[in-house]
């Protein structure tokens, strides 16, 4: 087995990094190649910001490799049970770094200029009204705040939206933890017959119904 040999705490971490690592890989792969023209207007261009509806493909193609890896005895499924609370750490930094990145970034845009500061972004609809260009709630804001609101409307990292990565305005909470919860409720049915069952028929109910709220609301 991979990563048999290194302690539950690392195997979590690498699980995290190795999945949004495969998932960003197939996101890119994926059909359909042409995004499709979202609600919301890109601040600088002016234009609508492309979409690739393929998470769906992805989350069967992640399905597929970690099952075909367990069958050829390179993967146990029932560790991604065991690895649960040091994949939730994992995700949790990797969501705030993310976070503290798109601030970072957002204040030099924001020193730039290149930051919408009103209460809305620009959409499809057209132009704004005078109320939704005021900047006065950005303005006040506290640090605090403007972390957790987020300085930059829709922003991207390596051309993936933000609710990728962060669900939320920029908390810590990852839309990749959301495909890693969806494995490991899938692959909780292989320890149904081992010391853990009654742990893998809780994280297969409560995971999913998280899972399926955060896919269908996003």
């Amino acid at each position: 087995m991979l990563l048999s040999n290194l302690p539950t705490e690392q195997r979590g971490w690498v699980y995290v990094a190795a999945i949004t690592l495969y998932c960003i890989l197939l996101h890119k792969m994926l059909p359909p190649f042409q995004g499709s023209q979202g609600y919301a207007c890109d601040c600088t261009t002016k234009q609508p910001l492309l979409y690739r509806f393929n998470g769906f493909y992805t989350l069967v193609v992640v399905f597929c490799t970690l099952y075909y890896l367990s069958t050829v005895d390179l993967f146990d499924p029932t560790d991604l049970t065991r690895c649960y609370w040091p994949m939730c750490r994992a995700s949790f930094m990797l969501g705030l770094s993310i976070s503290l990145y798109l601030y970072w970034r957002g204040l030099n845009r924001l020193k730039q200029g290149f930051v919408d500061r009103g209460t809305s972004c620009l959409t499809t609809n057209g132009k704004r009204s005078a109320a939704t260009k005021l900047t006065t709630e950005f303005d006040t804001r506290s640090t605090l705040e403007t972390f957790y609101c987020g300085v930059e409307w829709n922003p991207r990292v390596w051309d993936i939206g933000k609710k990728k990565w962060t669900k939320g305005n920029d908390s810590g909470s990852t839309q990749s933890h959301i495909l890693i919860s969806l494995s490991l409720s899938l692959y909780s049915l292989y320890s149904l017959y081992s010391l853990y069952s009654l742990y893998s028929l809780f994280t297969l109910f409560t995971l999913s119904l998280l899972s399926l709220y955060s896919l269908f609301r996003h």
